[in-house]
């Protein structure tokens, strides 16, 4: 009677190899051995100066003396050692990209210092900004941000565009009085004095 519980137990193990399924052996300490690698890379998104990318965070651009040239003439303001064409590069390694937004504090205007830009403190400008992947758009008074997104992966490498500054001179010479003298009394559209506005170009990581 012992013999009966014995031969099922081994026909139930006979008929479970046939059906494919393999016993398991447990692992012998040292046979394998896994190395799971990992690594990080950095979030890098921004805009950077072409010339001195480290330290560079910003540019003195001048327009000169707006008071001898006439309003009819556009003149380039130029950045010392730089140009009237400042090199910026864009680069950004997220997924997502970038928005960009260019700004303007006093609206597109160049205040003279200590107003509020009235009539005969504020002179008018224009920016432009050269570049591939939506980076260009064409010369414009900035009343308004200017906001674009920027996804490319040309921006591993970073991509380069240029930003430009004009405005017009204000020596009015259409006002111009002559005498029958000879001589004349030249009139300007702006008060003497200096001039100045913000220009800030951001990007915010999407």
């Amino acid at each position: 009677m012992r013999l009966t519980p014995i031969l099922l137990g081994i026909a139930f193990t006979t008929s479970a190899l046939a059906e494919g399924v393999t016993p398991v052996v447990p692992a012998i300490p040292g046979a394998q051995m896994d190395f799971n690698l990992t690594a990080e890379v950095t979030g890098i998104c921004g805009v950077y100066s072409v010339t001195n990318a480290s330290t560079t965070t910003s540019f003195d651009v001048d327009f000169g003396d707006l008071g001898v040239v006439p309003t009819t003439t556009f003149v380039e303001a130029e950045a010392p050692g730089v140009g009237t064409d400042v090199p910026l590069s864009y680069t950004c390694n997220l997924v997502g990209g970038f928005s960009r937004t260019v700004t303007s504090d006093n609206g597109g205007y160049l205040f003279r210092e200590g107003t509020t830009g009235g009539t005969g403190d504020k002179i008018a400008y224009q920016m432009a900004h050269s570049g591939d992947n939506g980076l260009s758009f064409a010369y414009q008074q900035l009343v308004s941000p200017v906001v674009t997104d920027h996804v490319n992966v040309a921006f591993l490498d970073g991509e380069v565009g240029s930003v430009s500054f004009r405005a017009n001179g204000v020596l009015n010479l259409a006002g111009v009085e002559s005498f029958s003298t000879g001589g004349t009394v030249p009139h300007t559209t702006a008060y003497a004095g200096d001039y100045a506005d913000k220009v800030t170009i951001a990007i915010t990581a999407n």
